[in-house]
């Protein structure tokens, strides 16, 4: 089985708020959007996208600055809400689909790791998007709901 590093990160303006997703997987840089997430959902968002990014059939190394998103996806740790639930069981549903096994690799952000600054830098810059897109077309944040009318 072929090994894969990807580089992973996630930001968000307002934590909640909108957010940017970026991952580095060999060489080849993706990245996007998401309306309304904390830091730690896109990171996940960005683990998924990691291993769709990778070839089927391959072990999957993340390297993330985000130690409760490993603890989430790879040790068990308790979620406390249904959509971080949700993900964790998309991104493992993904690694089966694919057959790919996958490890964690923590470093720590803001350092020299020139690949974890270019996904940060790319994360923040997609958040910023995301923002923009907001104040010209404001939408309901995906993981909530409207309070039932009175």
């Amino acid at each position: 089985m072929d090994t894969v590093h990807v580089h992973t990160d996630g930001s968000s303006l307002g934590n909640p708020g909108p957010a940017g997703w970026a991952v580095l997987n060999n060489s080849k840089l993706h990245s996007g959007q998401l309306d309304y997430a904390t830091n730690n959902v896109a990171e996940m968002f960005a683990a998924i996208q990691g291993l769709i990014t990778s070839p089927p059939n391959t072990h999957v190394i993340i390297h993330t600055d985000s130690r409760l998103v490993i603890g989430w996806l790879s040790m068990g740790w308790r979620q406390n809400l249904d959509y971080i639930r949700e993900l964790t069981a998309t991104f493992n549903d993904v690694a089966w689909k694919r057959n790919q096994t996958y490890e964690f690799v923590w470093v720590k952000g803001h350092s020299r790791s020139w690949e974890n600054n270019w996904v940060d830098k790319e994360a923040r810059q997609q958040a910023r998007k995301a923002s923009k897109l907001q104040h010209t077309n404001p939408s309901l944040p995906s993981h909530q709901t409207p309070a039932p009318s009175a």
